[in-house]
C-alpha cells in the first residue's frame, strides 16, 4: 500500500492564497488602469474643446460666427469630462473586475469538479 505523501494528498486544496492573491491583484490594476483612463479621457475631452474654441474664435474673427467665451466653453468642458471620463472608468474597472471574480469562480469550480472527478476515480483504489 502506497502512503500518500500529505495527509490530504487525496483531496486536492479548492482555491487557496493563491486565488485570492489574483483577485487582489486584479483590484490593484483595475484600481491603477481606471486612473489612466480617467486622466486620458478628460485630457481628451479637454483638448478637444480648446481646439473647438480656437476654432470658434477664428470664425468670429473672420465675421462667421458669434463671439465664444473661452472661460465659459472650459467651464461647461470640465464638468462634461469629469462625467464622460467618470462613466468610461467605470465600463473598464467593473469589466475588470467582473472578468477577475469569473475566472476565480469558474477556476474554484473547475478544482472542485476535478476533486469530485479525483475522488470517484480512486474510490477502491487501496
Amino acid at each position: 500500500m502506497r502512503m500518500p505523501s500529505h495527509p490530504n494528498a487525496h483531496k486536492p486544496r479548492v482555491g487557496g492564497p493563491g486565488s485570492r492573491r489574483l483577485l487582489w491583484v486584479s483590484a490593484v490594476l483595475a484600481i491603477v488602469c481606471g486612473g489612466l483612463i480617467w486622466n486620458l479621457v478628460f485630457d481628451l475631452w479637454l483638448g478637444q474643446v480648446e481646439r473647438q474654441y480656437l476654432w470658434e474664435q477664428a470664425r468670429y474673427e473672420l465675421g462667421l460666427g458669434r463671439r465664444v467665451s473661452l472661460k465659459g466653453m472650459m467651464n461647461q468642458a470640465v464638468r462634461d469630462a469629469a462625467w464622460i471620463a467618470s462613466a468610461w472608468t467605470l465600463l473598464v474597472v467593473s469589466s475588470i473586475i467582473g472578468a477577475a471574480f469569473f475566472g476565480y469562480r469558474e477556476g474554484r469550480r473547475a478544482l472542485r469538479d476535478s476533486a469530485a472527478s479525483h475522488a470517484s476515480h480512486s474510490k477502491g483504489k487501496d
